[in-house]
């Protein structure tokens, strides 16, 4: 399959009454074609363009993950990143092009497709791994289990570095603080969740009227 290459680079651009007019290089994946109606010198172009799977680096910027992010607020942030990174870069371009660094092809990932099964909260793993699972899955698909055949999604969670003999995914104990399961190393709490056709709510205030559906000793995903 040919995919268009939304943009290969935004060179230095003319700016007329106030209007910025992007000029951008459209190409598709393995016969890749110059439309070229920029400023920006063609060989700098072809540069650019070759091998759009395995670009070279023209800029690196970090972010720090912190113990509080999902998918969706690194998106937000990654966004707000790009955006002041890229907008640092255009005075100067074409001079940190031509000092770009080659991608280490041994170090490519692939990210694949999410689907909903993955989703599936495995209690085999340990607490600290399915907590990071639950942050990575919002907002979709959402992390589950499963209890008296409800699928029950997963919107906040937090790590009790606790030991226990209880079985992996057995209900060790539910109350105002939270849905305590047991998992290979560790208890998982469960601060939130979402049963199905209802909105997200804090643990405490699904327990009020479902005390019998989070007994302890219950097991999930059976």
């Amino acid at each position: 399959h040919e995919y268009p290459a939304a943009v290969v680079y935004v060179p230095e651009q003319e700016i007329i009454r106030s209007t910025v007019k992007i000029a951008i290089l459209p190409g598709r994946y393995g016969n890749i074609t110059l439309n070229n109606e920029s400023k920006l010198d063609n060989d700098v172009a072809e540069r650019i363009s070759k091998n759009l799977h395995s670009g070279d680096i023209i800029k690196i910027a970090t972010l720090p993950i912190t113990e509080e992010d999902t998918s969706l607020s690194l998106y937000e942030k990654l966004a707000v990143l790009g955006a002041e990174t890229l907008c640092g870069m255009l005075d100067n371009m074409e001079e940190m092009i031509s000092h770009a660094i080659p991608q280490n092809p041994e170090l490519v990932t692939y990210a694949k497709k999410l689907s909903k099964e993955e989703a599936l909260l495995d209690f085999n793993l340990d607490a600290s791994t399915l907590e990071r699972y639950i942050r990575t899955y919002i907002p979709w698909p959402l992390a589950y289990f499963s209890l008296d055949e409800n699928i029950i999604k997963v919107h906040k969670a937090q790590v009790l570095n606790e030991q226990t003999n209880k079985t992996p995914g057995e209900i060790v104990s539910a109350g105002k603080d939270g849905l305590d399961i047991a998992t290979a190393n560790g208890i998982l709490r469960i601060k939130e969740l979402q049963l199905p056709n209802k909105k997200a709510m804090g643990f405490a205030d699904v327990y009020n009227s479902k005390k019998d559906m989070f007994k302890p000793g219950r097991m999930v995903n059976a």
